[in-house]
């Protein structure tokens, strides 16, 4: 993921790595979660979720029907 610049490394620390999503990353992490949830899906409607970190999101529409 890093070679794709979906995230990167932000520390150099030798026995720790934390990584962050690059714009790039959470683009494509946006439009996985506005994939249509479907039959052959619904088991990752708990993941995707899951990675919404804003409870206001207009993302959580698509999955409540609100």
């Amino acid at each position: 993921m890093v070679a794709e610049d979906l995230i990167s490394k932000t520390t150099d620390e030798p026995r720790k790595f934390y990584y962050t999503a690059t714009d790039k990353g959470l683009s494509m992490l946006n439009d996985w979660l506005l994939e249509p949830i479907t039959e052959h899906n619904e088991d990752l409607t708990s993941l995707k979720i899951y990675f919404i970190a804003d409870q206001n999101s207009d993302i959580l529409n698509v999955y409540f029907k609100i």
